[in-house]
């Protein structure tokens, strides 16, 4: 029964969606590099950033301070950030932040 309906449905109908599921996944493939190369950024930058404010709370440990830093790369409150980092005696902070903030956005914008 179910080959007598098909003959009523043309094979070209479905033609646009094979091509928008190939697109899909092509997309998918493209949002996990993307989510790659912006983890592997941010890894690099913690531990460059654990060294250099160890004694802060923010960037204690690596785990925390790849928090720190995508909370920074989504701009997400960095101003109380770095008010923190100032308090704490971290005055040269502030270029370190802007430093990253641009070089973060001008990667995944490059990407």
């Amino acid at each position: 029964r179910l080959l007598r309906l098909s003959r009523f449905v043309d094979a070209r109908q479905f033609r646009f969606l094979f091509i928008l599921l190939l697109g899909a996944s092509e997309a998918v493939k493209v949002v996990f590099c993307f989510m790659a190369v912006n983890a592997l950024l941010i890894l690099v930058t913690a531990v460059l950033a654990t060294n250099l404010f160890p004694d802060w709370e923010s960037f204690g440990t690596a785990a925390r301070s790849m928090r720190t830093l995508f909370q920074l790369q989504t701009l997400e409150q960095w101003p109380d950030l770095y008010d923190d980092a100032y308090a704490a005696g971290y005055k040269h902070s502030f270029i370190f932040f802007c430093i990253y903030i641009f070089m973060m956005n001008a990667a995944m914008n490059g990407l």
